[in-house]
């Protein structure tokens, strides 16, 4: 096919795909070497296609990007806010949850501080109760002690009474035999004196002394001008005591 022949066909070709009416020259149509160059325009016709939609598709993304840098300056501060907003918000939880564990150990230290001072509480209360406890014991023990001496003493007052009332006696008696025998009463009672004193007994004076209603029991009053106001005429039984303790009352005649 000649030069010119291939330019008339292209523009025949090309005019048929141009307008809508007419039918487009089809290969079957052709001679054989009109064939082989309608082959070749249609592949590359194909290639332009592709190219263009080639270069279409790699123009696109530039274009994306450009509108993306030409964003306004503001809108770019909103998405940098939203982002620091964001990049806060598990430093603000990590923060509520430090400040809760700190008032959990704050609530937990409040109590166990508030059980520390009730036991504290507990154990004064306690160390007071075992000491009255411990001092009432000794109370007791002491005077359960000084109870079953007062009765001890008390069997063995009229043992004395009836050596004084022997020493009396004897001293009253004229026969040297009597006065003998009031002698050794008066030994024997010395030394049942002396023991009652190592113990803590002794006899409560009485003879001349005022009148105490504490030590001595009156039972006669009687008026006597050389004797004072209250004083003990004469003692009718002697008393004694055992510290503060009084085992038997002396009883007393009282004077004025």
């Amino acid at each position: 096919m000649s030069h010119e022949h291939k330019k008339t066909f292209r523009r025949s070709h090309e005019q048929s795909k141009s307008d809508g009416g007419a039918a487009p020259v089809e290969e079957k149509d052709l001679r054989p070497e009109e064939q082989k160059d309608f082959r070749q325009d249609e592949n590359l016709e194909a290639g332009a296609r592709n190219l263009s939609e080639a270069e279409h598709k790699k123009a696109e993304p530039e274009r994306t990007g450009q509108s993306e840098k030409s964003k306004p300056a503001k809108t770019a501060e909103t998405d940098r806010s939203v982002a620091e907003e964001k990049s806060a918000e598990p430093q603000d939880k990590a923060e509520d949850g430090e400040a809760a564990r700190y008032a959990k150990a704050l609530a937990d230290l409040e109590n166990k501080e508030k059980e520390l001072a009730e036991a504290q509480d507990r154990y004064l209360r306690l160390a007071a109760e075992y000491e009255n406890f411990r001092r009432r014991t000794r109370q007791e023990k002491s005077r359960c002690y000084e109870d079953a001496k007062a009765d001890a003493v008390k069997a063995l007052l009229p043992v004395l009474d009836n050596l004084d009332r022997a020493v009396e006696s004897g001293e009253k008696a004229s026969s040297e035999e009597s006065k003998k025998m009031a002698e050794g009463m008066a030994l024997v009672r010395k030394v049942a004196i002396e023991s009652m004193e190592k113990i803590g007994v002794i006899e409560i004076p009485a003879a001349g002394e005022s009148f105490d209603p504490e030590l001595h029991n009156a039972v006669q009053h009687i008026e006597d001008k050389d004797l004072g106001e209250n004083k003990v005429a004469q003692v009718l039984q002697k008393g004694y005591r055992c510290g503060d303790q009084v085992i038997r009352h002396s009883v007393v005649v009282v004077a004025n």
